[in-house]
């Protein structure tokens, strides 16, 4: 079976087009809806492969962040979702985390099996955020839950594995999945697609398309 990757569809956000929270420069105060998305990686030899895993609240999103509405509806959960491909959230055996905003690592404490691989410099930055206490938008937290960071260390802890710089997720003789450092405290949403996008450059594997609009 090729390897192949689908998209999970986890809620939806509704934030300014442009999301300046630092300078303030746009002028832009125009917002839209915008999907918040996972994928599913079928086919590895080691089980089903989650990148990434939404959000743990909505509410939380508007309350901390002040971003938002979010919404999450009940075909929109992980369980449902992966229901879809004959899945259980207890099936799958890697969670692979791009960064740790709170729109991306929400859901970590759902996947009872799962090895959580995220870059080391990451969670350090999310234990210990920047951001000035004083940002109208993603304010001291910098867009990091700390639930989140919180569950991570303790109780999943053990079924962390930290990894520094590119590493090959799954080497050998099948396609490899490589966890790249540039997907490291960038931030963006596009971080997600980008990681499905390079693997379906680097391993020809067939992709399909998101049922959302964009």
């Amino acid at each position: 079976m090729p390897l192949q990757i689908r998209p999970l569809l986890l809620g939806e956000a509704v934030v300014p087009n442009v999301l300046d929270v630092f300078w303030g420069l746009s002028t832009d105060l125009e917002k839209s809806s915008v999907p918040i998305l996972a994928f599913l990686i079928l086919g590895a030899k080691a089980g089903p492969i989650v990148v990434d895993c939404g959000m743990r609240d909505p509410r939380r999103a508007v309350e901390i962040f002040k971003l938002g509405p979010h919404t999450t509806t009940d075909d929109q959960t992980l369980a449902h979702q992966l229901g879809k491909h004959g899945l259980r959230v207890d099936d799958v055996t890697t969670l692979i985390l791009t960064h740790l905003h709170y729109d991306h690592a929400g859901g970590c404490g759902l996947f009872p099996n799962a090895n959580i691989i995220v870059q080391r410099s990451e969670l350090m930055a999310a234990a210990a955020p920047m951001g000035p206490p004083a940002l109208e938008i993603g304010g001291k937290g910098l867009f990091y839950d700390r639930a989140d960071v919180a569950e991570l260390i303790d109780p999943l802890w053990d079924r962390v594995s930290l990894i520094e710089g590119d590493v090959v997720i799954l080497p050998g003789s099948q396609r490899s999945i490589l966890m790249d450092s540039a997907f490291d405290g960038l931030g963006s949403d596009m971080l997600t697609f980008s990681i499905a996008y390079r693997f379906v450059l680097h391993s020809k594997t067939k992709f399909i398309r998101p049922e959302v609009r964009l």
